[in-house]
């Protein structure tokens, strides 16, 4: 006899109690976020300490004309951080396109709008990209909207 068929002993498999998993998982789901925004209250206290002790370095070596301290307990530098947001993008989009300026921005694929390219295009996928899909689960409670 082959070992690896089903046995006919005429009960049928135990289904999953689908209810409760549902249940599970939005109360896991619900515990997570409670210790979320419990982890993040209990940091609180802790950045403003930090933010304090480093506007204070900071404004120190600002005023002795230093970038970067040691001591035998550690160092501390000056690091400049660059941003630069977008208040108008169709404006800013536009300028880069007159003006062939491509190296200002960063372009990356919308995938949504990749994925509609393909399918009214019989399937083919436009050049030089990478595509995938993948399946996951969402869990939601009755009265939840997606």
């Amino acid at each position: 006899m082959d070992s690896s068929a089903a046995p006919t002993t005429g009960v049928s498999p135990v289904k999953p109690d689908i209810a409760r998993m549902i249940r599970r998982y939005v109360q896991l789901r619900d515990r997570k976020e409670e210790l979320v925004k419990l982890h993040k209250e209990q940091l609180k206290p802790y950045n403003a300490l930090m933010d304090e002790l480093g506007n204070k370095l900071l404004d120190h070596m600002q005023k002795t004309g230093v970038n970067s301290m040691s001591s035998k307990l550690g160092s501390v530098y000056q690091l400049t951080k660059l941003s630069a947001t977008l208040r108008d993008g169709s404006v800013f989009r536009q300028w880069v396109v007159d003006n062939n300026e491509y190296g200002l921005v960063d372009w990356r694929a919308n995938a949504p709008a990749v994925f509609e390219w393909i399918k009214e295009n019989g399937g083919q996928t436009p050049p030089g990209l990478n595509v995938s899909t993948f399946t996951t689960v969402g869990v939601r409670r009755p009265n939840e909207k997606e």
